[in-house]
């Protein structure tokens, strides 16, 4: 059983191919090419579940969003996730269990 209460799935469509989702918020993301070794990512929005309105992260957030991201990619694809402000996403996620909107 997995411990995390979070999910990230790719393919959405031709503009947004990677989702992450949780009790809180949709994160559209972009990225590169599936087949690089490394998957260069990119936030397009997140979207708020409670108000479906696009929401903005604080750093804190989008810094664990990404470890989010790379958490579940090296899972599931086994590929790491560089992010061009923050570089290659290196740490595990702060907290696998709080939705990401709820951190301060």
């Amino acid at each position: 059983m997995s411990n995390e209460n979070f999910n990230v799935t790719t393919k959405y469509n031709e503009k947004i191919n990677l989702l992450y989702e949780d009790l809180s918020c949709i994160a559209y993301c972009k990225v590169v090419d599936f087949r690089d070794e490394v998957l260069w990512v990119d936030l397009s929005y997140v979207e708020s579940r409670l108000t479906k309105k696009n929401v903005k992260l604080s750093s804190k957030q989008n810094t664990e969003l990404f470890k989010r991201i790379n958490y579940m990619t090296i899972k599931k694809m086994n590929k790491q996730v560089y992010e061009e402000s923050l570089g290659f996403i290196e740490e595990p996620p702060y907290d696998l269990k709080s939705p990401l909107l709820e951190m301060e």
